[in-house]
């Protein structure tokens, strides 16, 4: 084996993998195969051996032969992949979150909420003041690589009672995007009983903060969200989202022993709120067995069961060509919709339970700073403080917590769609930030197990509507930079040539790695549809009069963890007109800083 330096990263180059550790789950009437090496699944009729732990790359292929040739070819092509480039050096991550909590009270008091039973958060509320100064560590020291940004206004009551605190937030953090040309986007959750038409107007037209909503199903669904009277909490919720109706939001519900019956939630949700452009259904946080809110209290076979039910609807409106039924579970934070992505995309290794300690910290009202905003106040995870900086050891304690650390999702055949139980939660419940919950295990294999048999199930019924769910996929995928822009570029330069290649048929030509398309690959795959385009390096003075469009670039000059690319769509002797993944709107960028600062590696024709 053999190790090199390119750039910012460390490659390993491997030889030829010939066995491999399997683990075989059988299902129904399915048998699923854990291939860990490559961190992927077949699922198959075959008959398998459950006892098998090894198996020869032949005998891998054999398998996938007997379920279909487009199951053999995509197995092929990822083994290929992995016998060149094995795995590479993590960089600093793209999006960056701070987190810190303006109010400390709440008009309602729901049963199962953490922030009003938690005796570790602090009293007092964070100033003004203090979150700037927050929000400028986030932007210049801790965060200044980042690409994106989220100021969090969660964590410990309704962000609307302190709605002047909001605006002054927005209005500082406009002023850094002029300065600083950043995506920041303010991001807090909401009961929604204090949105008003007095407010409508300022929340409905603010396109850089991205509001919640936690609403629990129908009224009788509903009953754990009770006021400060211990009244039903309904009817002020439901006119609140009303009052929205002019701007999307995301909606939330917490699952507990009163909504298990998800199928009939997640319908109810769907059709009385339009303006919902993402649904998001997570079980109860509170795993105090003497509580009246318990997970304990779930039945765990009931609530998989109308997920199983869920997902028939799903397929059901497919077929009928319904896809915002799926799009709204998979573009939210649901578990079962953040399986179904991972499963579907067959993106790179989910180590990471979160990004505790790396990408997120918060911060409290003395400027503290903690590895996570459920930890805020506490000392034992306590990271630095805004005004003298971070403790990069206790810093780097926390961001490699991972599953792999965690002798008991090590070997799991469910730990790279799992990512393993909260660290916070586990050291809160049983003192230690790599214990698991059984019955939640359970729950979540369960859920996993449904979602590789609904992509199976899909699959096998039509590759078109299979694709147009990969689509939706790809466009949540971003944000977890779980697909690499070259596969984006790829589809959208064929499109661009009116060509018709489905996303399924592209990806069983490209061997990617765990960092995306390098390069070369790029420019095999292009000439498969094109045999006239090549790379080029440009400078500024390169004659523009026969180049002809669209052009893919290889961004390389802005130190990515990935291959990273781009599509030209417009140039003439001053700009340069760029679309980025996943994105419909155009970036005009001068020729001589794109490519003095961006890229100057071009595939043109």
């Amino acid at each position: 084996m053999l190790g090199f330096e390119l750039g910012m990263y460390h490659i390993i180059i491997c030889g030829r993998i010939n066995v491999f550790t399997v683990k075989i789950i059988e299902y129904r009437k399915y048998s699923i195969i854990y291939i860990k090496e490559i961190n992927n699944y077949i699922i198959t009729h075959t008959n398998v051996n459950s006892n098998v732990g090894k198996i020869t790359r032949e005998e891998l292929l054999e398998i996938a032969l007997k379920e279909s040739e487009n199951e053999y070819n995509r197995i092929k092509n990822i083994l290929k992949s992995y016998d060149n480039v094995k795995s590479v050096s993590a960089s600093k991550p793209s999006l960056y979150t701070i987190c810190f909590h303006p109010v400390r009270k709440c008009n309602y008091k729901c049963k199962y909420c953490y922030a009003g039973k938690a005796d570790y958060l602090q009293d007092k509320e964070i100033s003004i003041d203090t979150a700037k100064q927050a929000i400028d560590f986030m932007l210049n020291d801790w965060g200044k690589d980042g690409k994106r940004y989220v100021v969090d206004l969660s964590g410990s009551g309704e962000p609307l009672l302190k709605l002047e605190f909001i605006k002054k937030i927005d209005e500082y953090c406009e002023c850094k995007r002029k300065e600083k040309s950043k995506d920041i986007k303010i991001m807090f959750p909401s009961n929604a009983a204090l949105v008003s038409k007095e407010n409508v107007n300022y929340l409905e037209n603010n396109h850089n903060i991205l509001m919640g909503v936690s609403i629990d199903g129908n009224m009788q669904q509903n009953g754990n969200r009770i006021n400060r009277s211990e009244q039903s909490a309904f009817t002020c919720t439901t006119r609140g989202i009303d009052f929205l109706k002019n701007r999307t939001v995301g909606l939330a519900a917490t699952i507990t022993h009163l909504n298990e019956n998800v199928d009939e939630l997640y319908d109810y949700i769907y059709n009385r709120f339009e303006n919902a452009d993402a649904i998001s259904m997570n079980v109860v946080r509170d795993y105090d067995v003497n509580s009246e809110t318990s997970f304990y209290d779930i039945d765990i076979d009931n609530l998989l069961l109308h997920y199983d039910r869920l997902l028939d609807k799903i397929y059901e409106n497919i077929l009928e060509d319904n896809y915002k039924y799926i799009e709204k579970l998979l573009i939210g934070t649901d578990t079962l919709g953040i399986y179904l992505c991972r499963v579907f995309s067959k993106g790179t290794l989910n180590k990471r339970r979160c990004g505790i300690g790396k990408c997120i910290l918060s911060v409290d009202a003395k400027g503290n700073l903690y590895a996570c905003n459920v930890a805020n106040g506490n000392d034992d995870f306590k990271v630095g403080n805004i005004y003298t900086g971070i403790d990069e050891g206790r810093q780097l304690f926390f961001s490699k917590i991972n599953n792999e650390s965690n002798s008991l999702c090590k070997e799991c055949w469910a730990a790279n769609i799992c990512g393993g139980e909260c660290s916070i939660i586990s050291y809160l419940v049983a003192g230690n930030l790599n214990s698991v919950n059984k019955e939640l295990c359970t729950f979540r294999k369960g859920l996993i197990l449904l979602a590789l048999k609904f992509e199976h199930k899909l699959k096998l019924r039509n590759l078109k509507e299979y694709n147009k769910v990969l689509k939706i996929v790809l466009r949540r995928s971003y944000f977890e930079k779980v697909i690499d822009s070259g596969i984006w570029v790829l589809q959208e330069y064929i499109k661009m040539k009116k060509l018709d290649v489905g996303y399924t048929e592209l990806v069983d030509k490209v061997n990617s790695t765990d960092f995306g398309i390098q390069p070369d690959e790029m420019l095999r795959v292009l000439n498969i549809y094109n045999k006239n385009i090549n790379i080029y390096e440009i400078n500024d003075n390169m004659s523009i009069d026969n180049i002809k469009l669209p052009i893919i670039s290889y961004v390389n000059k802005l130190g990515h963890k990935y291959y990273e690319y781009v599509i030209i769509c417009g140039i003439d002797e001053k700009n340069i007109q760029v679309r980025k993944p996943f994105e419909l709107e155009l970036t005009t960028i001068s020729r001589e800083m794109y490519i003095d600062k961006i890229s100057n590696i071009m595939f043109i024709e």
